[in-house]
């Protein structure tokens, strides 16, 4: 089931990129067949207060799903099935270069999403 954290706005899935769309659907797939939760944290936002490394969330090319309620074997199984799947939408690192279409981190100050 999807859910969206109180201060975001559902409307800014209307700006962001079709391709997040595709990919935010596969994450929804994988996510009902295992019965988790899925719960949009971060759609667009600035760079004001944010420790972000790139545009993407300014850009409408990303959105920050809540990972905390995951076992760890499905968080590595979704980030698994969406390489497989829809790798080619992801964004180049400014740090490695490889294309990623998911990554799994912890805010500074906040959870793991």
């Amino acid at each position: 089931m999807l859910q969206v954290k109180e201060s975001v706005f559902v409307e800014d899935l209307l700006m962001v990129n079709p391709k997040l769309l595709i990919a935010l659907g596969h994450f929804i797939m994988y996510a009902e067949k295992h019965n988790l939760p899925v719960t949009i944290t971060s759609i667009i936002h600035d760079r004001k207060n944010v420790a972000s490394v790139s545009r993407t969330h300014e850009d409408g090319r990303a959105i920050d799903i809540r990972s905390r309620d995951w076992p760890k074997q499905h968080v590595e199984g979704v980030i698994d099935h969406m390489m497989h799947i829809a790798n080619h939408y992801g964004a180049i690192s400014a740090s490695d270069y490889e294309r990623r279409v998911i990554i799994h981190h912890k805010v500074k100050g906040g959870g793991e999403h």
